[in-house]
């Protein structure tokens, strides 16, 4: 085979293993979804890293947590205090 179209399958190859695994991931977060809620605590702890701030997170969706923090929530969320 032509290096091209070498190029070409392995790059679709690998396209194929990627949506298969990201397919998986959804499988399986829809499945388990305490598995989102630790995904979110881990993007905040690596968003947050080397922040000098400590936050408590609530029984209340993430989301509404941070909008009280940042700000924006109208409604006066008492979830979370800096």
């Amino acid at each position: 085979m032509p290096n091209g179209i070498e190029a070409d399958l392995i790059r679709r190859r690998q396209e194929t293993a990627s949506t298969r695994s990201q397919a998986n991931t959804a499988r399986l977060l829809a499945d388990h979804p305490i598995l989102v809620r630790f995904k979110e605590l881990e993007l905040i702890r690596q968003t947050l890293a080397g922040a000098r701030a400590t936050f408590i997170l609530g029984s209340t969706d993430l989301a509404s947590q941070v909008r009280g923090l940042m700000g924006e929530s109208s409604q006066g969320e008492a979830g979370l205090q800096a």
